[in-house]
């Protein structure tokens, strides 16, 4: 059986990290959080401005506070353990370039990640 397409993980020291953390008022303090101020707070995160120079790998959800106590009139959303947004990325060119040698192999890559995330899901 031939191998035609890989999953190409990356590495490296030009791997680069982000946390961004969306702040948003619930406009309804009495009902809760409910899920629009979810889905707004999460869009607030996401919405960095990276360097032209930089190409997302992963876009990784941390976690949610609201006030301190899961309730009251703000959601943060901030760093760690585990839903704001962090962000990894890497120059496109190594991106690209890492792309050029697999597929000269050849090979058709059907997506690319970061290797470092690929072990700690293994675990």
């Amino acid at each position: 059986m031939a191998i035609h397409q890989v999953y190409l993980t990356l590495s490296g020291g030009h791997v680069q990290t982000l946390v961004n953390r969306g702040t948003i008022p619930v406009l309804k303090p009495s009902g809760g959080v409910v899920n629009e101020d979810v889905e707004q707070v999460i869009e607030v995160a996401r919405a960095v401005n990276l360097p032209a120079d930089r190409e997302v790998l992963h876009s990784i959800g941390q976690v949610f506070y609201v006030d301190g106590e899961r309730s009251g009139g703000r959601r943060d959303l901030r760093p760690p353990p585990w839903r704001s947004t962090c962000w990894l990325f890497m120059p496109p060119a190594q991106v690209r370039n890492t792309i050029k040698v697999v597929r000269s192999i050849p090979l058709d890559v059907a997506d690319t990640t970061f290797s470092g995330l690929c072990s700690a899901l293994a675990s």
